[in-house]
C-alpha cells in the first residue's frame, strides 16, 4: 500500500504479535481501548521489549490493516486517547446568566416542551439546561431566531441563550448519513450528535482515517477526528 502513516494509542503484546489500538475517552473518567479496530505492527523482534503503554507509532502501510514501523515514540495517555469534540457541558465558551436568583418564578417544565416542539418543527436543532452552581441557562441553536425567541423568551426571560445556527436539520441528516456510511468500511469508531462550546448543534465523530466521502459533507455540520493520519518524514519516507 505503501503511504506512511502515524497513530497514537495503546500497544498490547501477545505471544507472537504487538497491536496498536485506539483508545477514545467518553468523559475524563472513562478509557475504551477499540480491539476491533487494531492495527498489527510490524517491525523488529524487540518492538515488545522497547515498547509498552501508549506511544505513537509511524511507519508505512504492508497491507489492509498492518503496519510496518520505522518509528515509536512512548506519549502521556492524555496525548493518546481520542475524544469527541468537547460539548457545551465540558467546555462553555458562551456568557451564560449566573445562577443566583435567576431560577425564581420559572417552569423549567413548561420551557422543556416549548423547546422540545420547537425542535420538532426544525425551529430549532437541539436545547441544553445548564444548571450549575455558577450559571442557570437554557441554550438553544436556533434556525429561527426569533421564533425561539417569541415563544420561549416569556418562559425564560434572561435565562434563554438562543445561538444562531448556521446548520439545517437537513444539513445534519446529509452529515449522519456521509457518516453512517463509513461503517461498511469498519472505519467509523465513534459516532453522535453535540452542541459545541460556542452553542452550535452537530455531526460529530471519530474515524480511523479519513476518506473522500466525509469531505462531501456540510464542513459546519461535521466535525470528525481520525484515528490515523498521513505522516511525512524523511526517515520514514
Amino acid at each position: 500500500m505503501g503511504d506512511t502513516v502515524a497513530a497514537r494509542g495503546l500497544v498490547r503484546h501477545d505471544e507472537h504479535d504487538s497491536w496498536l489500538i485506539p483508545v477514545v475517552s467518553l468523559s475524563p473518567e472513562t478509557r475504551l481501548a477499540m480491539d476491533d479496530a487494531r492495527i498489527h505492527l510490524e517491525a523488529s523482534s524487540d518492538l515488545d521489549r522497547l515498547t509498552h503503554g501508549y506511544v505513537e507509532a509511524r511507519g508505512v502501510w504492508v497491507r489492509e490493516g498492518a503496519v510496518a514501523v520505522r518509528d515509536i515514540i512512548p506519549v502521556a495517555e492524555n496525548a493518546a486517547v481520542l475524544a469527541p469534540p468537547p460539548s457545551l457541558g465540558t467546555q462553555a465558551l458562551l456568557s451564560l446568566p449566573s445562577a443566583a436568583g435567576s431560577r425564581a418564578g420559572i417552569d423549567l417544565s413548561l420551557a422543556r416542551s416549548v423547546a422540545g416542539e420547537l425542535v420538532e418543527k426544525e425551529a430549532a436543532l437541539h436545547f441544553v439546561v445548564v444548571d450549575d452552581a455558577e450559571h442557570f441557562a437554557v441554550v438553544v441553536a436556533a434556525t429561527d431566531v426569533d421564533r425561539v425567541e417569541s415563544e420561549l423568551g416569556p418562559l425564560l426571560g434572561t435565562c434563554l441563550v438562543v445561538v444562531h445556527s448556521q446548520n439545517t436539520t437537513a444539513m445534519l441528516r446529509r452529515a449522519d448519513e456521509i457518516l453512517a456510511n463509513e461503517d461498511r468500511d469498519n472505519n467509523l469508531l465513534m459516532a453522535g450528535e453535540a452542541m459545541s462550546p460556542n452553542g452550535d448543534y452537530r455531526v460529530v465523530g471519530i474515524v480511523k482515517h479519513w476518506t473522500p466521502a466525509l469531505s462531501a459533507a456540510p464542513a459546519s455540520a461535521l466535525e470528525v477526528r481520525a484515528w490515523i493520519h498521513p505522516f511525512e518524514s524523511k526517515e520514514i519516507s
